[in-house]
């Protein structure tokens, strides 16, 4: 007997009348449809989708005093809490919330060397495995930014970058 022949004879077997248990096997397969319905329309949705984590990332330099600012805005609908953002996947910066419709300014000096692990010198020699010189232990004040990354408790933020005049 093949395959697809025990799977009509399955079939046959849901809805045949007399059948034990017909009541209960038209229940499930009736609740099974309408779980598999309302699915459906609520991925179509997109109820309880990211669409609230929405982020503006600028940078601008103050000339007059050499010195370059990040501002993070939250243009979503939702607030955000646990913030920690990235940037060229080495620095990271974190803060509690920051509030829908408001924004916050960064100096590239907040943001941490996250790979960097204080030990004293000499400490079984874990120095003299790196191939090039240890960065410093925040981003440097001219950092380049190629990649920025924001995370918060609701998940990853979706980020335009801009570049503005102060």
């Amino acid at each position: 007997m093949s395959m697809l022949d025990e799977i009509n004879g399955v079939v046959e077997s849901l809805f045949k009348a007399g059948t034990r248990y017909r009541t209960e096997k038209f229940i499930l397969i009736g609740v099974y449809m309408v779980v598999v319905g309302v699915s459906v329309a609520w991925g179509i949705s997109g109820i309880g989708a990211r669409g609230g984590l929405v982020g503006e990332f600028e940078t601008y330099s103050i000339a007059e005093i050499d010195e370059q600012k990040f501002v993070l805005k939250n243009v979503g609908e939702m607030d955000w809490k646990n913030v920690t953002v990235g940037i060229n996947g080495r620095y990271l910066h974190h803060f509690e919330a920051l509030n829908s419709a408001n924004s916050t300014e960064l100096n590239p000096e907040q943001f941490k060397y996250y790979f960097y692990v204080p030990r004293p010198l000499g400490y079984t020699g874990w120095e003299r495995l790196a191939s090039t010189d240890r960065p410093d232990s925040t981003a440097p004040s001219g950092v380049e930014i190629d990649d920025i990354a924001v995370r918060t408790e609701g998940g990853k933020v979706r980020v335009e970058r801009g570049v503005s005049d102060p």
